[in-house]
């Protein structure tokens, strides 16, 4: 049987909330699924380091993985930006280093309600395996593959902003019981590291579409760029539109999503430029 304790002490008895007080099985998973979420992340980061950044001959991804000629071989579009503008991968790990050891504190306080649910474990794990598959098939210039997996990696990243951000909103009265510097981490931090995977990877998305249709159709290299400037647009409009409504109880502090399109945009302005 789970065990609760008083919220709140000192309050009147019918004023009184309770907190559930997770069992020894269930911290022993979370601390399980937590060490395999961090494992993974890590050797997605060292797997990525050395594609992007370094000869990745070693890992078999195939001829001169760096990021200049990985930049070359994609790039056949104007949507296409500048090599610089893929360090925003290197954010978005740090980032998603950040989410996790703020778990890893929750993990350590076991009579702490939690601020999200145990499902964004595995949806991260999942995003990570997809992730290596994904570096690897840039690495082949397989374009079709990288599409397919880049999709499945920005649908699993969107999941695990939902799930913190209904976690969010369902557990107001939980988190009534943590400390400010928690509420605001996992509310500015946290939520906004996953909106910018979720974001970063949406717009990579159109990137190797750009790159499939320059490849298989005989589209015109201007009219793809502008079709998918335009979606990228729209969608972004769109997205605030939706935030400003529907959204605005869930994702009400996030910030994170027109950094990412303006960094985009300014790396293909940068690229159009030295053309």
């Amino acid at each position: 049987m789970p065990t609760y304790r008083v919220q709140d002490a000192r309050a009147p008895p019918e004023n009184q909330e309770f907190v559930r007080i997770p069992r020894r099985r269930d911290v022993f998973l979370e601390t399980l699924a937590l060490s395999v979420t961090t494992v993974l992340l890590v050797v997605n980061g060292v797997f990525s380091l050395f594609s992007w950044w370094g000869d990745s001959a070693s890992l078999g991804m195939g001829r001169s993985g760096t990021r200049e000629s990985l930049t070359q071989r994609f790039s056949v579009t104007p949507f296409a930006p500048a090599s610089w503008t893929y360090a925003a991968w290197s954010v978005v790990f740090a980032s998603q280093f950040a989410v996790l050891g703020h778990a890893w504190s929750y993990a350590c306080r076991q009579k702490v309600e939690r601020a999200s649910s145990p499902l964004l474990y595995p949806v991260l794990c999942l995003a990570y395996l997809v992730n290596v598959g994904y570096v690897y098939a840039v690495g082949h210039s397989a374009a079709e593959l990288s599409l397919a997996l880049i999709s499945v990696e920005a649908l699993a990243s969107c999941v695990c902003v939902a799930v913190v951000a209904v976690s969010l909103r369902w557990k107001e009265t939980g988190l009534a019981d943590l400390g400010p510097f928690d509420k605001w981490y996992t509310r500015l931090i946290s939520l906004n590291a996953l909106s910018l995977s979720a974001a970063w990877t949406l717009t990579c998305v159109l990137f190797h579409i750009s790159s499939v249709l320059s490849e298989d159709s005989n589209l015109h290299e201007e009219t793809i760029a502008t079709c998918l400037l335009s979606l990228l647009g729209a969608a972004t409009v769109s997205y605030f539109l939706l935030e400003a409504t529907i959204l605005d109880r869930y994702l009400r502090f996030v910030y994170i999503v027109c950094p990412i399109v303006v960094w985009w945009l300014g790396g293909v302005l940068a690229r159009q430029w030295d053309w």
